[in-house]
């Protein structure tokens, strides 16, 4: 059956959108601001890769039936359904993660967890470092919904495969994400040999165990240091500004923690960190700058206009 013949969408928009699909950079920042302005709607992006699209995908055309599966989503989400797992059902990785994002809250198909983690998971096992770091996502959410239970360690195990094989894919959500695991996973270590022993400070069996646990986490703590240091310095060529004020912002937090147990603690580094995470983030969000003024109050810490900018000519040169 015929689909939108006629659209109500514009020559100029559906050349646009031909051209952001082909990659070229000025169409994908112009059609970007579009949408962020709300000048272009998701219905009407929708509408203009169907008539791009839906001639190529009765033919079967693998990339233009995955266009008529997304755009439909908007607009005929049982339509869009049906593309989409044809696709999953002959491997189509993307396929499997639209049909995951479309079972998550944004609710195509029915909001349901389970299903949404499904298809990540399909994905993910295929080695999609998206899909993988996804998987993990889901995973790591379940940890904390299930935080003070032992099923919550198992979901944090899993949420840690699936971060560590997207990492090892040098994928940066997959890196950041490892890292804030490596974090949480360290602290929750040391917290349950504290539980298990009740706090009793003077049982040798407690203190040997808590510096297992302690050795453990550093190691955690550096392999996710390590690759956060690789994005900082360049190494991911994709790296958003974004992505890269997050990197910094973890490093930050691993400084202000001490996580490293430096002596003495190594505040004026995490407030080196959280400056240049300042620099990168492109968004509203101040949490690096308040991070940084709360540990220079609190520390009273002197830190000069100089020092501010050699650590600014460090990433950006003169």
């Amino acid at each position: 059956m015929a689909l939108f013949k006629k659209t109500s969408v514009s020559k100029d928009l559906i050349n646009l959108v031909r051209a952001r699909d082909n990659g070229e950079a000025w169409a994908m920042k112009k059609l970007a601001e579009l949408c962020n302005d709300d000048t272009v709607t998701l219905r009407e992006l929708g509408e203009a890769r169907i008539a791009i699209y839906e001639a190529a995908a009765k033919r079967g055309d693998k990339e233009a039936r995955y266009w008529m599966g997304l755009s439909l989503q908007e607009v005929d989400p049982p339509a869009s359904f049906k593309w989409l797992i044809d696709l999953a059902r002959e491997g189509h990785t993307k396929a499997m993660k639209t049909l995951g994002l479309g079972f998550s809250a944004v609710a195509y198909y029915g909001e349901d967890p389970e299903k949404e983690l499904y298809w990540y998971l399909e994905a993910a096992k295929l080695g999609d470092a998206d899909a993988q770091q996804r998987a993990g996502k889901e995973y790591y959410l379940k940890g904390l919904e299930n935080d003070n239970n032992p099923q919550g360690q198992k979901y944090y195990e899993m949420a840690w495969e699936w971060f560590e094989k997207s990492a090892n894919q040098n994928y940066v959500q997959g890196v950041l994400s490892l890292a804030e695991l490596a974090m949480k996973h360290g602290d929750r270590c040391k917290d349950a040999v504290y539980r298990k022993y009740n706090y009793d400070f003077k049982n040798p069996a407690m203190q040997e165990e808590l510096a297992e646990a302690k050795e453990q986490a550093q190691q955690d703590y550096q392999g996710a240091a390590d690759l956060l240091i690789e994005i900082v310095d360049g190494k991911y060529e994709d790296c958003t500004n974004d992505e890269a004020a997050k990197a910094f912002d973890i490093l930050g937090d691993m400084m202000r923690l001490n996580c490293f147990d430096a002596e003495p603690p190594p505040h004026e580094e995490a407030v080196h960190y959280y400056y240049l995470a300042t620099l990168f983030d492109d968004g509203d969000n101040l949490i690096s700058e308040k991070k940084m003024k709360d540990i220079i109050s609190q520390q009273h810490l002197a830190i000069s206009p100089r020092q501010f900018e050699a650590w600014k000519q460090e990433v950006f040169g003169e």
